[in-house]
């Protein structure tokens, strides 16, 4: 029963419960998102990619490991899943790409199962219309402008969408979500706006024009599908580690995004994916779930 929670509650799997969110934004954020003067600031200004980079700047000095316990503290961070330890990190801006011990990412090994390409909130959408729309936090997006390909999205209508969206505390390295062969990656887009709520909820359109890889894959058992990096406000980089076409296995890691909020879109044909029923359900409500790389999210038809 959802009696009692509040809209922005969010569903943990693990624990099968609802839980508050933990605030990531502070007043620089809400000002730029919720006032005349900020919105304005931000597409004019803060929005290109030059901005973010000189914005995330100081957490690559020294001195911004100084800060490293009070975050891990502040954002109950899992620190004994870390590779390194906090002390090893030589800044922040190091800590936020770090890598996590063997084992802490196990991955669904059914053959079936589609796994979470990353750690994060994801929001899923079962059927998207025939012309490849769907719809996040009450804002219209279409296939087409996401992947900016008209073409293959037209691959995509009627089919299914999930969006994983990375709050600045998770780990941020992406993986591949099942078996499959790389065909293509391609650079869309030149802005860097925020990919949370309070972006969507005020009219900016990350999905349409930020910083994103557009990938093409295909899989024995799924079809064609598209994975989409999308970067983000205070975001300047997508780093790519395994991007060369060819085969991948699930769970292996294609790359990380640096400093900042970032997403991560899949796209699959019609009647391929089934979603599990519980971040269906949720997703159904307009709220999102917690989930972590490697979790099983859904499987194929059939």
């Amino acid at each position: 029963s959802t009696t009692g929670v509040s809209k922005a509650a969010l569903w943990n799997r693990t624990q099968r419960l609802w839980q508050e969110p933990t605030e990531h934004r502070g007043k620089i954020m809400s000002a730029l998102h919720e006032t005349r003067a900020g919105r304005f600031a931000m597409h004019a200004l803060c929005a290109w990619p030059h901005f973010s980079r000189a914005a995330a700047w100081p957490q690559g000095l020294g001195r911004s490991k100084n800060h490293l316990e009070g975050f891990v503290e502040a954002h109950s961070i899992a620190a004994d899943e870390i590779e390194k330890n906090l002390e090893d990190f030589s800044s922040f801006e190091e800590f936020f790409i770090r890598r996590l011990k063997p084992g802490s990412r196990p991955v669904d090994p059914s053959d079936e199962a589609v796994v979470s390409p990353s750690d994060g909130r994801i929001t899923v959408v079962d059927e998207l219309d025939a012309q490849s729309r769907f719809e996040i936090k009450g804002t219209v997006f279409r296939a087409a402008t996401l992947l900016g390909d008209l073409e293959l999205a037209q691959r995509f209508a009627r089919g299914s969408l999930a969006v994983v969206y990375l709050a600045p505390s998770d780990y941020h390295w992406f993986h591949y979500p099942l078996d499959a062969r790389l065909f293509s990656s391609k650079t869309r887009g030149r802005r860097l706006y925020s990919v949370s709520d309070v972006s969507l909820k005020n009219g900016f359109r990350p999905f349409d024009l930020n910083c994103r890889s557009v990938n093409v894959l295909e899989s024995a058992s799924l079809g064609t599908f598209a994975m989409v990096e999308i970067g983000a406000f205070y975001v300047g980089r997508i780093r790519q580690v395994d991007a060369q076409p060819g085969f991948k296995r699930k769970g292996g890691a294609k790359g990380y995004f640096g400093l900042g909020g970032s997403s991560v879109a899949l796209l699959f044909e019609r009647g391929r994916i089934a979603f599990d029923g519980d971040i269906l359900e949720v997703s159904r409500l307009g709220r999102s779930s917690l989930v972590r790389m490697g979790e099983k999210i859904g499987a194929r038809c059939g």
